[in-house]
């Protein structure tokens, strides 16, 4: 009785699982899709990164450890 109440249950839990969906992991959002990666590589892939993310006159270089000093 307990290993068919097991299945049952198994199999119910199966039938109600919704699927999920795949989602890409490449964002992008932060790509430039203007530039032709043969052309210029860097500004294809991280283009629209460096467009929403400028930099400074007085800074040269943008990091994780930027933030800590």
């Amino acid at each position: 009785m307990k290993k068919r109440t097991l299945i049952a249950a198994c199999l119910l839990a199966a039938m109600s699982a919704n699927a999920q969906s795949q989602v890409s992991g490449i964002d992008k959002k932060n790509m430039n899709l203007n530039v032709k990666p043969g052309t210029d590589f860097y500004q294809y892939a991280a283009g629209g990164w460096l467009k929403s993310h400028p930099l400074d006159a007085e800074h040269t270089n943008n990091g994780a450890f930027t933030d800590l000093y």
